[in-house]
């Protein structure tokens, strides 16, 4: 390594010194890294305050505290076990009371005073058991299990009622179908025609009923009865009002009509009064 001077003149430089000041430069570069990092931590605890007599913990209030904590998670775990026991015994207690009073050494006014009528619980849960177990025998009866091939081949166990509708059994068709170009008869079975007579047949008569509809009648609606006698009383009422309301009606015409004759009568009269006089002047 070469180095110029003032004078243009070359020193020279062996490779070991060219090395040991690069060590130095790199030695020095750390130095100052680290006392500036140094300044930094120092000026960034510039705001922290000392630790004064007031500020110190108190130990005397860290132990109450830690033996406050201790007595509740004692007493909390004393609460559980003997609500636990208090379960239990009534728990052993309503098994008791189930399977009756006498067990419990329960009379006279104590049992009668009983909330829950324990024996009459009994009663219906064995009555519910035994219609359950009879409903299923039933079902077993009238709906067994059965096995049919799915539309992927597969084999499967299902009740009767829930097979698919294409593979349940299809209905016999009758043997007496006529086919061609002909009426087929109407031939209903005894039971059906016997149904439809006994049905009650609606009544003839049906009117309207405004309670139906849900909206807004006019002024002058008027909602007949549905008694059938008492109907045709309001509608007799209602002709009658009608026809006094003509009669009224026509009066009222006839008094215009007469006084409007009365002022015509009147006017030519005066009319011709008034020509009169002014012939004579």
């Amino acid at each position: 390594m070469t180095l110029s001077g003032k004078n243009n003149e070359t020193i020279a430089v062996s490779s070991a010194s060219s090395i040991g000041l690069l060590a130095e430069l790199s030695r020095v570069r750390d130095k100052f890294e680290r006392e500036k990092s140094k300044k930094l931590d120092k000026s960034s605890n510039i705001y922290e305050k000392k630790k004064t007599l007031l500020t110190k913990s108190n130990v005397g209030v860290e132990y109450r505290a830690a033996k406050d904590r201790y007595e509740q998670e004692n007493i909390l775990e004393h609460e559980i076990k003997a609500s636990r026991i208090a379960l239990k015994r009534k728990a052993i207690q309503y098994q008791m009371m189930k399977r009756g009073a006498h067990d419990m050494n329960i009379k006279g006014v104590a049992a009668e005073n009983l909330l829950v009528d324990f024996d009459r619980k009994w009663a219906e849960h064995q009555e519910l058991e035994t219609s359950s177990s009879s409903e299923s025998e039933v079902d077993e009866e009238n709906n067994p299990w059965v096995e049919y091939i799915d539309e992927f081949g597969r084999t499967r166990k299902v009740r009767k009622i829930d097979l698919p509708r294409e593979i349940t059994p299809e209905q016999e068709i009758p043997k007496n179908i006529i086919y061609g170009d002909f009426i087929q008869p109407f031939n209903p079975d005894e039971e059906q025609v016997r149904k439809i007579l006994d049905e009650p047949e609606e009544s003839a008569e049906t009117f309207y009923d405004s309670t139906k509809e849900i909206r807004t009648k006019g002024v002058g609606f008027y909602q007949f009865s549905k008694d059938a006698q008492k109907r045709e009383e309001e509608r007799k009422a209602l002709q009658e009002e009608h026809r006094l309301t003509e009669l009224m009606k026509q009066n009222l015409e006839w008094a215009y009509d007469k006084r409007q004759k009365k002022l015509n009568e009147r006017k030519k009269e005066i009319e011709k009064r008034r020509h009169k006089n002014i012939g004579e002047q």
